[in-house]
């Protein structure tokens, strides 16, 4: 439950982060490479941080967390443009 929990609120990080990004830059540099990247990095700071050294697997998590945000930020760049379609199509 609590991998669950850290998973959720990863990807709420990413969420954020995407959508800063997306607000500065356009097109597949913010969301395919900026955001993802951003994002694992901040992760994996927050880890040292936290843990006070950086872990023998830190680069595999910098992937997999990398491949989470990529999703996230996809996603959220897929949302942001229906919601602009929805909001364009009522103001006519």
């Amino acid at each position: 439950m609590q991998s669950y929990v850290f998973i959720a609120g990863y990807c709420t990080l990413a969420s954020i982060v995407a959508l800063a990004v997306q607000r500065k830059t356009k097109g597949f540099i913010g969301v395919g490479l900026l955001a993802p990247t951003l994002s694992a990095i901040i992760l994996q700071l927050v880890a040292f941080l936290y843990l006070g050294y950086f872990d023998d697997w830190a680069d595999i998590a910098f992937l997999t967390s990398w491949l989470i945000a990529l999703a996230c930020s996809v996603a959220i760049s897929l949302l942001v443009s229906i919601w602009r379609r929805i909001v364009g199509t009522h103001r006519g």
